[in-house]
C-alpha cells in the first residue's frame, strides 16, 4: 500500500506572524509492505516534486532492493490520483523493474474506489502528527528534522526512513521509444508473455477479462533498442528551484530560525537565481 502524506511545512513555526508565510514543503511517500517493514521515502521540494517520475522512482527504488527470493507477485494498492499513481511514468517504471528484476513475474496495481481510500499508510501518517504533539519541544527547522521525527515513530518496529536524493529520481519518459524491449505486466502467474511492452488492465474489479494496450512502436531501424545496460537519466542534475516569492518568505522567517540553519535557506535555488539548470 502506497500513499503520499499531506505536505509537511518546513520550518514548522507556531507564531502568528509566520502563519501566512510560504514554507518549504517536505514530502513523505510511505510504502507499507504487509510482509515486513514499513519504509518511508522522504524528500523536500528543492530535491524533487511529487509527480509521476518521483513516485515511480520511489517504487522502483524499493522494488530494486528486494531480494530475488522475496516475491514473484507484487500487488500495489493506491488511490486514483492521476499525477501520482495513474500515469505513463508509473507504467514505464513497472516495465523497467520487470526487466531488471527477472524474479518478479507479476505486478498488479489496484486503485481504490473513490470515497474508500483509507489504507494502513494513513494510520502510519497519523503517527507523525501524534508524535509531534507528544514532543512539543521537538523543533522542525529543516527537512532532515521531519525524517528524524519519522524515525522515532512506531511502537513495536521503528519505521525505516530512506532519504531520496537528486540522482534517485529518474526520468522514465525516455523509455517510451524503448518499450519494445521491456517485459509486459503479466496477468498470468509465473509466466512471461511473448509480447513485451504490453499492458493488461481492467476498469472494474468485476470485469472478468483484461483489455490490453501495446506500447511497442514500429521502428524503421532494423536494430531494435534494448534496455540491457541502459542507464536511466535523472529528472534533473541540480537542485529544483522554488518560486522567488517562497524564497523571500523563507528569508523573512530566518529571524525565528537558529543561525546554524541559515545557510540551508540562503542557498536554496529559486526562479531568479543564476545557474539554475532546467529539468532534463
Amino acid at each position: 500500500m502506497v500513499d503520499l502524506q499531506t505536505c509537511l511545512p518546513t520550518p514548522l513555526l507556531h507564531n502568528a506572524q509566520s502563519f501566512y508565510s510560504l514554507k518549504l514543503w517536505s514530502f513523505n511517500y510511505t510504502i507499507h509492505d504487509s510482509t515486513k517493514k514499513k519504509p518511508r521515502l522522504m524528500w523536500d521540494e528543492s530535491v524533487g516534486g511529487r509527480g509521476g517520475n518521483e513516485i515511480a522512482s520511489s517504487l522502483v527504488s524499493y522494488m530494486s532492493a528486494m531480494k530475488d527470493s522475496e516475491s514473484e507477485h507484487i500487488i500495489v494498492w493506491s488511490d486514483n490520483c492521476p499525477s501520482q499513481n495513474h500515469n505513463i511514468q508509473m507504467i514505464l517504471g513497472y516495465f523497467y523493474i520487470m526487466t531488471i528484476k527477472q524474479s518478479i513475474k507479476i505486478i498488479d496495481h489496484k486503485f481504490l474506489l473513490r470515497g474508500h481510500t483509507h489504507m494502513e499508510v494513513d494510520s502510519i501518517h497519523s503517527q507523525i502528527e501524534r508524535e509531534m504533539k507528544r514532543l512539543p519541544s521537538f523543533a522542525i527547522m529543516t527537512p532532515w528534522d521531519w525524517q528524524q521525527l519519522a524515525r522515532m515513530c512506531g511502537t513495536k518496529n521503528k519505521f525505516e526512513v530512506v532519504e531520496m536524493e537528486i540522482p534517485d529520481f529518474k526520468n522514465f519518459n525516455n523509455l517510451i521509444d524503448n518499450s519494445n524491449s521491456l517485459y509486459c505486466l503479466n496477468k498470468q502467474k509465473n509466466k512471461k508473455l511473448e509480447s513485451p511492452g504490453t499492458l493488461y488492465f481492467k476498469t472494474s474489479f468485476t470485469d472478468e477479462n483484461f483489455e490490453e494496450i501495446d506500447f511497442n512502436r514500429k521502428s524503421r531501424s532494423r536494430i531494435k533498442p534494448t534496455i540491457t545496460g541502459m542507464e536511466l537519466r535523472p529528472v534533473r542534475e541540480n537542485r529544483r528551484p522554488i518560486s522567488t516569492q517562497k524564497y523571500n518568505h523563507l528569508q523573512k522567517l530566518l529571524k525565528w530560525i537558529p543561525s546554524r540553519f541559515h545557510h540551508f535557506y540562503n542557498t536554496l535555488p529559486h526562479e531568479n537565481s543564476q545557474n539554475n539548470d532546467d529539468d532534463v
